[in-house]
């Protein structure tokens, strides 16, 4: 619905829920419009309403229940939700209020279970809600409050102070832990939290997500990490965290997302998150300083949708197994992050795109490999031409070479591809202009030779993206290409391989048909001679075929004089005078 609210509401005077919530209102609010005296639950979330209200309004309702996410309520803090004594759920998140919040808010009812001031330009400090017994769910993200880390309540729930100027250690969390067993989720994550992870976390048995990304966290990752058994993702990513990860994150079976990138971590990749998190959707361990090869064991996270291993010094081949992937293959439905237990809450990362890092939001199914900046080597495996489900793929900035898979237009869905920086030679697959989905690739720096594919999306692309390539001819680039074309494939095995697959079948196209015309002719003329040759050898069967064309031409006669008779005189009947 659109447009303004009816004036009519204001009439109803025994109204008690106003609930208009996710539509597309635009109204401004007025004290005389709110004058409903027993309102208890008013939610005009999602539209776009601005209140127009005196900062001295005092409501003559109650409410137990306030939602005004969206709405436009000014600058400065509404005073009039100062009288409202009976509130349990506020949520006024992005309605660009912006200053300090009161010290009144904090305290003026007993009964608050839910805050949500997210989004706004919130500043100062928080303090302590130790006292507030009732409160479960706080969100503050995305403000630019500050100062140390407030205690919470024993009943808190949910913790986001996400996005925010916090700063100095973690120490009152794992505080509040110890008289905690209700917390499930806590969000610190782009404060200026520092210092080490003490070994608290065993108090937090119930965290379903926990979320330090993007301090200045340092240390080992404590071993007591492994006892949230029921963590269903845990980011520590742009942190300064060292050594390995412990192997007690084994005993988090059903995690889904695990993300440490940029930290320091080092050693080998460790092979139980194959063997043990066979939960796995999303594993981000990119720009550490892992070295070793990838192990196999990867190929069992089967759910897998986002594996980034990039900017690492990772060497050997990529394991032959990847399409054991179901998730990338197509075998299985890919996640989506809107259902489940945190519909609601915005899970951050970040993936290389056109070259740059995109924050983007777990909340739709991106199905990505990226293995760039490492020193990995040999053939780029025919297997991973079977993912079929690949969005991205990147694999700049390594030591591949020979042919680029000739199937890799079985990839219809791809958007991006960087295969830039290594050593790939030989001709583009045949078929690789069929990727009609392809909005980013990047070949340059290769040694590939021939033409560029014509055709479907790489008529799009700039020069750039094949620079460095010096044998390559055609769009975009400035070479014509001629008859050389074919001796530069001449060493291109994998995809000579192709060439003569597709020719084979072009050639066995053409014999079908030729063959099928072939038949037809000898049928025809066949059946011909065989027929006549029959009548003018049998003469009593060369009498019966004259008298059935015969009869069958007076029939025809007949039935055409008849029908031309019925016809005129249905004209006369029409032309008779009444």
């Amino acid at each position: 619905m659109e447009g303004p609210l009816a004036r009519s509401i204001t009439q109803l005077k025994q109204l008690v829920v106003l609930n208009v919530a996710r539509n597309s209102f635009k109204d401004s609010i007025t004290e005389h419009f709110l004058n409903i005296t027993h309102l208890r639950v008013l939610d005009l979330s999602s539209n776009s309403f601005i209140f127009n209200v005196s900062a001295t309004w005092m409501p003559r309702f109650q409410l137990d229940s306030l939602s005004l996410q969206f709405c436009g309520l000014g600058a400065q803090f509404p005073q009039w939700i100062q009288t409202q004594k009976e509130l349990s759920f506020i949520d006024i998140s992005r309605t660009d209020i912006s200053g300090e919040v009161p010290d009144w808010f904090w305290n003026f009812s007993a009964k608050v279970y839910h805050i949500d001031l997210s989004g706004n330009n919130f500043s100062g400090e928080i303090p302590e809600f130790t006292e507030r017994v009732c409160l479960a769910k706080l969100d503050l993200s995305d403000n630019n409050f500050h100062g140390p880390l407030p205690h919470f309540s024993p009943k808190m729930m949910t913790l986001i102070l996400a996005r925010n100027s916090f700063n100095g250690t973690i120490a009152p969390v794992c505080e509040s832990l110890v008289m905690n067993n209700s917390l499930s989720l806590l969000d610190l994550s782009s404060n200026f939290l520092s210092g080490q992870l003490s070994d608290c976390w065993r108090y937090g048995k119930n965290l379903q997500g926990l979320n330090l990304g993007h301090n200045d966290l340092s240390g080992e990752i404590p071993h007591s990490i492994g006892d949230l058994t029921n963590l269903f993702f845990l980011q520590l990513q742009n942190n300064s965290f060292s050594k390995n990860l412990p192997s007690s994150l084994k005993n988090i079976t059903g995690l889904k997302i695990l993300d440490v990138s940029e930290n320091s971590l080092s050693g080998n990749i460790p092979f139980w998150l194959g063997e043990n998190l066979h939960a796995l959707e999303i594993l981000i361990l990119s720009r550490n300083n892992y070295d070793g090869i990838i192990p196999r064991e990867i190929c069992q996270l089967k759910y897998l949708c986002i594996l980034d291993l990039s900017s690492n010094a990772l060497s050997g081949v990529i394991p032959r197994c990847l399409d054991n992937l179901h998730t990338m293959s197509g075998e299985e439905e890919a996640p989506s992050f809107t259902n489940g237990p945190y519909a609601n809450y915005r899970i951050h990362g970040m993936l290389v795109r056109n070259g740059y890092f995109k924050e983007f939001i777990f909340s739709w199914p991106r199905i990505a490999i990226d293995l760039a900046k490492n020193h990995l080597s040999g053939e780029i495996p025919v297997e991973i031409t079977r993912l079929t489900a690949l969005r991205g793929l990147n694999l700049s900035s390594n030591n591949f070479r020979g042919a680029i898979p000739g199937d890799i237009h079985n990839l219809q869905l791809l958007e991006s591809l960087d295969l830039s920086r290594n050593q790939l030679s030989c001709s583009f697959p045949p078929r690789m202009g069929h990727l009609m989905f392809l909005e980013v690739a990047n070949f340059s720096f290769n040694d590939l030779t021939g033409e560029i594919p014509v055709g479907g999306q790489f008529a799009t692309f700039e020069s750039t993206s094949y620079v460095g390539n010096a044998n390559l001819c055609g769009f975009p680039v400035s070479r014509f290409c001629s008859d050389h074309l074919h001796e530069d494939m001449v060493h291109c095995s994998n995809n000579n391989q192709e060439v003569q697959a597709i020719e084979h079948e072009e050639n066995n196209n053409w014999l079908d048909e030729f063959s099928f015309y072939i038949s037809m002719g000898i049928g025809f003329n066949t059946g011909f001679w065989l027929f006549w040759v029959t009548l003018m050898l049998k003469e009593s069967w060369r009498y019966a075929y004259m008298r059935f064309l015969e009869n069958m031409g007076n029939k025809i006669y007949v039935f055409a004089a008849i029908r031309l008779k019925n016809i005129q005189a249905a004209k006369r009947l029409t032309n008779f005078p009444n």
